[in-house]
């Protein structure tokens, strides 16, 4: 099972693997906020920077997220978490600082690894 949530949410016991997806460690924050720092599938923060800005739309953003996402190195990444909640039972949960998901990467990449573990 994949989910996702905010890093300052309270742990639970069904997050599984916590995983921080973003390109820079939260500054002051102790590493046990996650048991994994991802910053390989993070947008990449110029682009971060822009669409909090308002230099880029949500469409934009995360059009050229999602392209990011198709290369390999990403990719491999994501197929390695989908065979982890597929095959072996893993929960994951993907995570960020964004307060509202529906405008927030963490909801993209948890589509994108869902899709990799329907078509692996």
């Amino acid at each position: 099972m994949i989910k996702h949530k905010a890093w300052q949410e309270p742990k639970d016991p069904e997050d599984g693997i916590r995983l921080l997806t973003m390109a820079i460690f939260p500054r002051g924050q102790k590493r046990s906020i996650c048991d994994v720092f991802l910053p390989q599938l993070a947008p990449d923060a110029d682009k971060v920077q822009a669409y909090r800005r308002g230099e880029l739309s949500w469409a934009a953003f995360s059009s050229a997220y999602r392209a990011k996402l198709k290369q390999p190195d990403q990719r491999h990444v994501m197929e390695l978490l989908a065979t982890l909640c597929r095959n072996f039972s893993t929960h994951v949960t993907v995570m960020c600082g964004c307060d509202d998901p529906k405008t927030c990467h963490r909801t993209v990449l948890v589509e994108a690894i869902q899709g990799s573990y329907r078509h692996s």
